[in-house]
This record gives C-alpha cells, sequence and structure tokens, in this order.
C-alpha cells in the first residue's frame, strides 16, 4: 500500500490506524457522577477509533482539569483526567454534591494519542490506567509539510530522526529518565 490513501496532502493518523489495526474499535460510555456521594448515572454507550486523542493545552486545562494551577509540566495521566472528566453546575438530588460528566473506557484503544499545544508535558514511561496499561512509543513533531520523530525503546533510549536531515537513520539522545520535560517539547 502507498501512502498518502487518500490525498496528496497526506494520511490523517486515525485513518493510517484504521488500516494499520483494521476496524477494531475502542468502547467507552458516557456518564455523571457526584463528587460527595458517588451516585452515578450512565448516558450512553459510544464506539471510538482505534485511537483516541488528549489535547493538551493552557486553555483545555482551565477549562475541564478539576485540580487548580497551571497546565505546565503534567504527567500523561493527570492530561487525560482533564479530558475525560468535566465539572458540570447540575448538583446530586441525594447529597447535594457536584456532578462530574466522566468518560469510562470499556474497551481500551490501540494507541492514545496526546496532542500537545504551545506547552510541556512530564512524559512518563508507562501510562496505568484501570484495566490497561500503555508503553511511550514515539513523540513526533510536526509542521506544515515535514515531521521529525523521537522514539523510545522498550529499554527507554531515546533516539531522534529527521529524514531530510539523515535520512534512514537514527541517532542516540538520551534515556528517558534523564531527560526533563523541556527537552522533549520540541525537535532538534
Amino acid at each position: 500500500v502507498q501512502f498518502p490513501l487518500d490525498s496528496d496532502n497526506g494520511t490523517d493518523i486515525n485513518v493510517l490506524c484504521d488500516y494499520v489495526l483494521g476496524e477494531t474499535r475502542a468502547v467507552y460510555y458516557t456518564r455523571y457522577r457526584c463528587d460527595t456521594c458517588n451516585k452515578q448515572q450512565k448516558l450512553r454507550e459510544n464506539a471510538a477509533q482505534n485511537m483516541i486523542t488528549v489535547v493538551c493545552s493552557s486553555y483545555r486545562w482551565k477549562k475541564h482539569a478539576l485540580t487548580p494551577g497551571t497546565a505546565r509540566a503534567r504527567t500523561p495521566l493527570e492530561w487525560m483526567r482533564a479530558n475525560f472528566t468535566v465539572q458540570t453546575n447540575s448538583s446530586c438530588l441525594q447529597c447535594s454534591g457536584t456532578f462530574n460528566k466522566e468518560m469510562v473506557m470499556k474497551t481500551y484503544p490501540a494507541f492514545i494519542r496526546f496532542k500537545v499545544e504551545s506547552i510541556r508535558v512530564k512524559w512518563t514511561y508507562i501510562l496505568e490506567l484501570a484495566d490497561a496499561n500503555y508503553r511511550l512509543c514515539g513523540l513526533i513533531y510536526y509542521g506544515k509539510s515535514h515531521f521529525t520523530v523521537r522514539v523510545v525503546t522498550e529499554r527507554q533510549e531515546i533516539w531522534f530522526n529527521d529524514s531530510w536531515v539523515d535520512g534512514e537513520n537514527y541517532h542516540y539522545e538520551n534515556k528517558l529518565e534523564n531527560m526533563q520535560p523541556g527537552d522533549l517539547a520540541i525537535a532538534t
């Protein structure tokens, strides 16, 4: 198969994942849950693609995060909570607590994509969720018509490639544990 699949402008990452992974879909449901008494009301069940997107931006943090403070250097798990839990203005009839609207995964996607917008993320090698663990495989930096990539191996080594400069060769940068959040914020 030759890429791009649909046009000369490239292939959307969701389309690429669907092509590579087949039609497997993540399944999630939306619910309201009271912060105080834990009363829950399931709203609906949905199917997602093979990959879900977590948006990491100052705007998203201010609008959705239940933890006060800045969006700077948060972990992937903190960003997932900020994306999938939204505090509402609705009150619980049972205890007068505040309802949160939550997205709960029943079947986890093959990939989680973190779309980072002008902030730093404190990357961790393993993302532990309730029923699934994810491993950081790489970071892709893209511009208008070009991207560079950092690949993270199982030994947590970081390898960098800019295909315009390096061709098919990758060069070793460091171990993930030795990198600071700012070190991974930009492509070098």
